[in-house]
């Protein structure tokens, strides 16, 4: 983004994207952090499963059967952000 010229970087999530969205904002150099409807419920665990639940659903309309679908790739991805 610093090539194209921005000097300003904001994140925006919505739902589990919120998570997401703060996460980001504590880790990088950011000027803005929008949340909306951020899970109310914050456990490690409920907030896996939802992983999961939409990781797989989107594996799902990729096109992908059971068997492609390997949730410790998931899980991975998931650890190294949370």
């Amino acid at each position: 983004m610093k090539d194209e010229g921005f000097k300003k970087k904001a994140v925006i999530g919505l739902s589990l994207g919120g998570v997401f969205a703060l996460k980001v904002g504590q880790e990088l150099k950011i000027n803005g952090d929008v949340t909306m409807s951020v899970p109310i419920y914050r456990e490690d665990t409920f907030l896996q499963k939802r992983v999961f639940h939409y990781a797989k659903g989107y594996k799902q309309l990729e096109g992908e059967n059971e068997e492609q679908i390997n949730l410790g790739n998931i899980f991975k991805i998931y650890l190294s952000i949370h």
